[in-house]
């Protein structure tokens, strides 16, 4: 009788433990397994103050790392993924230093100094990078010079306001190798305060087209590259 009572303690014991990493594993695997399917998900994180916004994008980008670590590290190539972006160029680090030294926020200073100064290309890990930004009516452009510095041991690319018509502004790029090698998990974060309340329909805007529209277009914008790149072997 003992031994059939400690049988059935075992067995039960055991049924709780697979039970208990089942739930576990439950937990963990709905967003592994959207995108697994192509799904792109957005997360909208904790920001103090409706000023702010704080989100999260990821997707799985059927490219080899290596290859899409190449195209967004790129700055020229910023214009391709970049919805609502207008302009993008490299300025000269001394320039952006004088810009954020005198905290000029005037747009008309930023770009004479930008132009003035921009260069055709940059091999360095930073770069400072003059961008505006078209912003659904009845708001204002904004415009911003932000430093943009690449870490390819890790594969990120991290980014922040000097100056600007913007309060704040920061964000990263994260890549990792997923499935393997075979495909690529593409990561954007970004915090920001455009400096005024933002109106539901501007945040509704950025988490259900505007961010999803990043790793979309990085997906199709990559898969060129590597045809282009297999082309020229």
């Amino acid at each position: 009788m003992e031994i059939k009572k400690l049988f059935f303690r075992v067995i039960i014991d055991v049924l709780i433990s697979f039970i208990t990493i089942f739930s576990i594993k439950a937990q963990e695997l709905p967003n592994d397994f959207l995108l697994r399917n192509g799904e792109i998900i957005v997360s909208r994180c904790e920001s103090s103050g409706n000023k702010k916004l704080a989100a999260e994008v990821c997707g799985v980008i059927d490219i080899p790392i290596e290859v899409v670590w190449k195209f967004i590290s790129d700055y020229n190539n910023i214009p391709k993924y970049a919805p609502r972006l207008k302009v993008v160029y490299a300025v000269e680090e001394c320039v952006a230093k004088e810009l954020a030294a005198n905290n000029s926020t005037e747009r008309s200073i930023l770009e004479s100094f930008s132009k003035k100064y921009k260069l055709k290309s940059c091999l360095n890990d930073t770069v400072y990078l003059f961008n505006v930004f078209d912003m659904p009516f009845p708001v204002d452009d904004r415009w911003c010079l932000m430093e943009i510095y690449r870490d390819s041991s890790k594969y990120r690319i991290c980014r922040k306001l000097i100056t600007g018509n913007m309060q704040y502004t920061e964000g990263m790029w994260e890549l990792k190798n997923y499935n393997g090698s075979k495909q690529t998990l593409a990561t954007f974060s970004i915090q920001t305060d455009l400096g005024f309340p933002l109106p539901d329909f501007l945040i509704n805007l950025g988490l259900e087209k505007m961010l999803p529209d990043i790793i979309e277009r990085l997906r199709q914008e990559t898969k060129q590259a590597k045809v282009e790149c297999a082309s020229l072997k």
